[in-house]
């Protein structure tokens, strides 16, 4: 679950290693989304499963 709280999107921490990312598309919105691809920024691959 992601919160879509611009105060939360803002104090998320960053994960610089991650290259591989599999998401479920449970999350609620984009800009949860967007959140998460904000905290990955070397990501290689985003795979969202059913």
């Amino acid at each position: 679950y992601i919160c879509s709280s611009s105060s939360l999107s803002n104090n998320l921490l960053r994960f610089h290693n991650v290259k591989v990312l599999n998401v479920s598309n449970r999350l609620t919105t984009d800009e949860g989304l967007i959140a998460l691809l904000k905290a990955v920024p070397n990501l290689g691959s985003l795979i969202i499963k059913e």
